[in-house]
């Protein structure tokens, strides 16, 4: 009798490793390609949305008293890895701006 219990549960082990195995992989997969576009989804709305040119125009406005956001015209946009540099002319007068990536701390001059 021990020998037919024994032989029963190894069984049902076996059994129940393998059933483990193929859906914990599956699901891993699933998991893995949900993650890995939830990643790629946040990243890319977040690297785009604050350094637009609209959002640099605000950014300039907010540092440069007495003026508009369609007061501000800004070029030469430079985008880096952890940071945003740009020119700004507003009203006639030209700035040197720059910033962190997310467009958080600015530092706009009077450039020469």
């Amino acid at each position: 009798m021990p020998k037919s219990i024994i032989k029963i549960i190894k069984e049902s082990h076996n059994n129940l490793n393998n059933v483990d195995i193929n859906q914990g992989v599956q699901v891993m997969k699933i998991l893995s390609k949900g993650f890995m576009m939830s990643i790629v989804g946040v990243g890319l709305m977040l690297s785009g949305c604050a350094s637009t040119t609209e959002g640099l125009q605000k950014a300039t406005a907010n540092k440069v008293s007495g003026v508009l956001s369609s007061d501000v015209v800004v070029y030469d946009i430079d985008r880096g890895a952890t940071d945003v540099k740009w020119g700004a002319d507003v009203k006639g007068t030209k700035y040197k701006c720059e910033s962190d990536d997310m467009v958080r701390n600015v530092n706009c001059i009077k450039a020469k």
